[in-house]
């Protein structure tokens, strides 16, 4: 590990929520100490067991494959924070995920008011040229006619509305 602010946290397996953050005590070639996020338990664990936590995992992003170092604990991480802020359409690349709230979420289907659809989060790296609808569920037909997943595939499936058309 370097000696960044990032590499002195790791996500660390969990029993009950699959992955934790948590702080790097001390450190071996194979293990580590570590600190809970709460700072209250203290374990040593396997490095092989553990992933490296970098600082995009923090970022509330619409799109959860613009982490770096993605992996299972941060998507996991990501997934759970947008679900508690009743977001629950999130693309992760070209896939639309979707969380089912069991509950009615105010505006959940309304048309977004932005020219692009875009969102503000993901904002840093997008070409202007390309198209960033935010995570909906009726933003995936205008994605799949416009060509939104980048691809050159002589069809593309759609799900809409309840049930599926292939776009030929």
């Amino acid at each position: 590990m370097d000696s960044s602010e990032e590499a002195k946290k790791l996500w660390v397996p969990d029993a009950k929520d699959a992955w934790r953050l948590a702080s790097v005590k001390s450190q071996t070639d194979t293990s580590a100490v570590v600190i809970s996020a709460d700072g209250i338990s203290e374990m040593e664990v396997k490095l092989e067991d553990t992933a490296v936590y970098d600082i995009s995992h923090s970022l509330p992003l619409d799109d959860l494959s613009r982490y770096n170092n993605l992996h299972e604990a941060p998507l996991l991480m990501g997934l759970k924070s947008r679900f508690a802020a009743q977001s629950i359409y999130t693309h992760c690349s070209d896939v639309l995920l979707s969380i089912n709230p069991y509950a009615s979420i105010p505006n959940l289907y309304t048309l977004d008011a932005t020219p692009s659809g875009g969102s503000s989060s993901d904002s840093e790296d997008d070409d202007e040229d390309e198209p960033n609808p935010p995570p909906r569920l009726h933003n995936l037909q205008a994605c799949t006619e416009c060509g939104y997943g980048g691809g050159e595939e002589e069809s593309e499936y759609c799900y809409q509305w309840g049930e599926w058309s292939r776009e030929d």
